[in-house]
């Protein structure tokens, strides 16, 4: 890619590539009276791309700039909505000067919040609920309390941590173990050690994360 290392314009064009069935950013038209933006799909960004300074990859898992990187003749900054940028990646845009964001942290809330509501539905057996409700049947039944067990989360990283903002049954132990990446090359997830989850004790719950 030849780069034009110019000023920016007063009104910067942003590629916003994005997805049928895709939900767009909260606000794009505030974003529209800030920057020239050009929405397209994988489809059509080698279309949008001359002349832009800036993608937004809306479409997380799309891999389209690495067929259309020679339509990117001005392109400058990448930025990735989500926490992880592999799907991006290839060797001319490492090679490059274009600077590449992510969202890292963004989500570390979000993901806690479900992680928490997965736990207590294991717990409640909402699951269980849902079918009786749908039967029109009522039936008491015990369910295990949440409040003041131990939390395990392997695996740690920045959306390991309890939800901010929480209280009630979150306000229990929580421990975390990061793993250590194996000393060859890693070929598959199977080519890391999994915890035998069977032998975690009945007083504590246990979820994770494999290791990214």
């Amino acid at each position: 890619m030849t780069q034009h290392h110019r000023g920016l314009a007063t009104r910067p064009t942003v590629v916003l590539l994005t997805a049928d069935g895709v939900a767009p950013p909260a606000h794009l038209d505030e974003f529209r009276g800030l920057v020239e933006v050009r929405q397209c799909t994988a489809g059509t960004l080698a279309e949008a791309l001359p002349g832009a300074e800036v993608l937004l990859v809306w479409d997380i898992f799309s891999d389209a700039l690495a067929s259309a990187w020679h339509a990117a003749d001005s392109l400058r900054w990448v930025h990735v909505a989500a926490a992880g940028v592999d799907a991006l990646l290839f060797d001319e845009l490492r090679e490059s000067d274009v600077l590449v964001t992510n969202a890292r942290g963004v989500f570390d809330g979000p993901i806690a919040e479900y992680v928490l509501a997965c736990v207590l539905a294991h717990d409640k057996q909402l699951h269980r609920t849902e079918a009786l409700q749908r039967a029109g049947e009522w039936r008491h039944r015990e369910t295990t309390r949440v409040a003041g067990r131990r939390a395990l989360v392997v695996g740690t990283g920045g959306s390991a941590g309890p939800p901010r903002g929480c209280s009630g049954p979150w306000d229990s132990t929580s421990g975390g173990r990061g793993v250590d990446p194996p000393t060859t090359t890693r070929t598959s997830a199977s080519s890391w050690t999994r915890p035998d989850w069977q032998s975690t004790s009945a007083t504590s719950t246990t979820w994770s994360w494999w290791p990214r």
